[in-house]
């Protein structure tokens, strides 16, 4: 089974329980940085996402 090392805004924010615009407000203060993934869509590193808002179960 492969590891997952990215997960969409989406993704993050279903999983953290906050909220899609509040991951967008951390990325324009610079406070998280999105890649993009092949498709064009922003993705978040998972261990970028643990640094910033603290650790998870995946």
């Amino acid at each position: 089974m492969a590891t997952v090392k990215t997960l969409t805004i989406n993704q993050t924010a279903e999983l953290l329980g906050i909220s899609v615009s509040k991951i967008y407000a951390d990325i324009k203060k610079g406070i998280i940085t999105p890649q993009k993934d092949s498709g064009g869509k922003f993705i978040l590193e998972i261990e970028d996402i643990k640094a910033v808002y603290g650790d998870f179960n995946t």
